[in-house]
């Protein structure tokens, strides 16, 4: 069988070693552009594997910096995982957020320096506009920054409450500062809290006292509650209570008493002022030399309260004891304050005759 060359088309003889080396060569052109391509794609592979592992590396490294605080160097490690990897997402977002965090840290800064000012309202200002820029966001990164805010804010808002106590003497003006100290749940909070209920016990306790000694003994027992109120189990002034009432009950029983011998005390007056409250002092019967004959007498007001309309009544009897007249005679003036005396006359005309008097009875009106 003959053979021929692929290339030019000759016969070839069986046996030529010429041509069959020629083939060969010839054949193994493409295999070893083969092993080279493939060399070549491997290489490549394997440096695009390595980039892509260093940027994971980075990134990494940037997330570990960044959740202990130190997001300079993690935006660092962030851009250099970029550099190896453009593409990469999450190495994006995390650089983003950590430029964020700078820029709060920053206003965290500012917000601590105003607190040392004790200006509270602008720190507090500043960490809400800062709490804002990480709206959106999510993540432990984010998270770890917004710890922050959230204790920047507690330390500013502690400040405040402590500068709002400062000259604070009442319960009134406590009341709202304990209500915000008790909504924060944290320890600082909690103990200005404790602060401000035993300084309201003190001034309940205070008020009460000196409202006790003045013997107000019901605005005593409301102050007392009131202070109560913030601190329900406080013994000084549940000690101080229970001595209010004591007192209170003393006090009312001995009122009582009193009042119930000054209405004795007033019923007896009266009595007396009714019964015996004008008093006949003198009276007498006077014959004159037309033989008319005059009565004349005096009387003392011995009540507690002015009398009026004091009349005398009287009879005249003869020489011989016989009744001659009776009449009632009017007291001028006609009101008599206690311990002034009055007077009263009358004449009895054409008696020819001596005649004697004799008081009956005496009569007056207790002034309203």
């Amino acid at each position: 069988m003959n053979r021929f060359c692929p290339s030019c088309g000759n016969r070839v003889h069986r046996g030529d070693p010429s041509s069959r080396e020629k083939f060969r060569r010839w054949w193994l052109i493409p295999f070893f552009i083969l092993i080279l391509a493939v060399l070549c794609l491997g290489g490549f592979y394997y440096y695009q594997q390595h980039l892509t592992q260093e940027a994971v590396q980075s990134f990494q490294k940037g997330e570990q910096l960044a959740l202990k605080g130190k997001y300079r160097e993690a935006g660092d490690a962030f851009s250099d995982a970029l550099k190896k990897r453009p593409h990469f997402p999450a190495a994006l977002l995390n650089l983003k957020i950590v430029n964020i965090g700078l820029d709060i840290e920053s206003d965290l800064q500012t917000a601590k320096q105003l607190e040392k000012h004790k200006k509270y309202d602008q720190a507090l200002a500043t960490i809400d506009r800062a709490s804002k820029k990480l709206q959106g966001y999510k993540g432990k990164i984010v998270t770890l920054i917004n710890h922050s805010i959230s204790q920047a804010k507690i330390s500013a808002t502690v400040g405040k409450l402590r500068q709002e106590m400062e000259g604070k003497d009442s319960i009134d003006a406590l009341a709202p500062i304990l209500t915000k100290a008790e909504s924060l749940n944290i320890p600082e909070a909690k103990e200005i809290a404790k602060q401000i209920r035993a300084q309201i016990v003190e001034i309940a306790y205070s008020e009460a006292n000196q409202l006790l000694n003045e013997k107000n003994y019901s605005s005593a027992l409301e102050k007392v509650n009131d202070g109560l109120k913030y601190d329900p189990s406080s013994e000084k002034l549940l000690g101080l209570k229970k001595a209010i009432e004591k007192a209170k009950k003393e006090y009312e029983a001995q009122e009582t008493a009193i009042a119930n011998e000054a209405i004795q005390k007033a019923q007896e007056e009266y009595e007396h002022n009714k019964k015996e409250g004008v008093q006949l002092v003198d009276i007498k019967a006077k014959l004159d030399e037309y033989g008319n004959v005059e009565v004349t007498g005096k009387v003392k007001c011995t009540a507690t309260v002015p009398v009026t309309s004091v009349s005398v009544s009287y009879t005249l009897y003869d020489e011989n004891g016989a009744e001659y007249a009776t009449n009632e005679v009017i007291v001028v003036p006609d009101t008599l304050n206690p311990g002034d005396e009055g007077t009263f006359d009358y004449t009895h005309f054409n008696v020819n005759g001596k005649l004697t008097v004799k008081a009956t009875k005496l009569k007056w009106y207790l002034a309203d």
